[in-house]
């Protein structure tokens, strides 16, 4: 754009000034976008979010809660604590092949659980 007089270098500063004006309130509301995407608990919720929406990952959690779930179960139901040698061996073993069996049926827990769950909560329909 070539300026050649007092006119157009007026008009050119006017939309310059009206350019300037625009950019420095998109700054400020990306800035404002920004310092409100880095709260505490938004990195929290964005952390969480890329951790279930990661493939795979949410099966070997579900592994993983699975196996220490029944392992305290079992730690609770076995006597593993006192007693002999034998019975705290024995303990270990049923334990160890309860959560081995749990970890590699945890498709069909999950299906039960989901199920029973759905039985539990849902809304119960009236009839008229």
């Amino acid at each position: 754009m070539k300026i050649n007089n007092k006119t157009e270098l007026d008009a050119a500063i006017i939309v310059l000034e009206k350019r300037k004006q625009f950019l420095e309130a998109l700054l400020v509301e990306q800035y404002k976008t920004t310092r409100d995407s880095l709260t505490a608990m938004n990195l929290i919720k964005d952390g969480f979010n890329r951790l279930t929406h990661t493939p795979g990952l949410q099966s070997s959690i579900l592994k993983t809660v699975a196996g220490v779930g029944i392992a305290v179960l079992t730690n609770k139901l076995l006597p593993g604590k006192s007693g002999s040698i034998l019975k705290k061996a024995l303990s270990g073993v049923a334990e160890f092949a309860v959560a081995k069996s749990a970890i590699s049926n945890v498709d069909k827990i999950k299906a039960y659980g989901i199920s029973i769950y759905h039985n539990l909560f849902r809304k119960k329909s009236t009839h008229v």
